[in-house]
C-alpha cells in the first residue's frame, strides 16, 4: 500500500477516510487473515483465512471510525479487489 490507501463505508451516507499519516500499516496479509489498516491492536478491516468472515474496528491509519453500523463482525457475500497502474 501506499499513502493513497483508503477505506469507505457506503451507508447510512458514503465516507471515504484517507491516510493520515500515523503509520504505515496499509496491508498484511499470511495464510491466517488479510488485514487493511491497523493500529493499536485494532484494524480497519480484519478478514479471515476462508475468505468468510470479517471484523472492523475504528483505525488511526485512516482515522476511520468501526466500517459497519449495528456490530463489527460480518459475513463475506462477495470480495472485489482492484488495482491500478500508472
Amino acid at each position: 500500500g501506499t499513502g493513497q490507501t483508503f477505506v469507505f463505508k457506503l451507508k447510512p451516507n458514503f465516507s471515504a477516510y484517507k491516510w493520515t499519516g500515523e503509520n504505515t500499516y496499509f496491508f498484511k496479509v499470511d495464510h491466517d487473515c488479510m488485514i487493511i489498516g491497523s493500529s493499536k491492536g485494532s484494524n480497519a478491516i480484519w478478514i479471515d483465512a476462508d475468505l468468510y468472515q470479517g471484523r472492523t474496528r475504528a483505525c488511526g491509519t485512516f482515522d476511520s471510525p468501526q466500517l459497519l453500523e449495528g456490530g463489527e463482525d460480518f459475513t463475506l457475500k462477495t470480495l472485489e479487489c482492484w488495482a491500478f497502474e500508472a
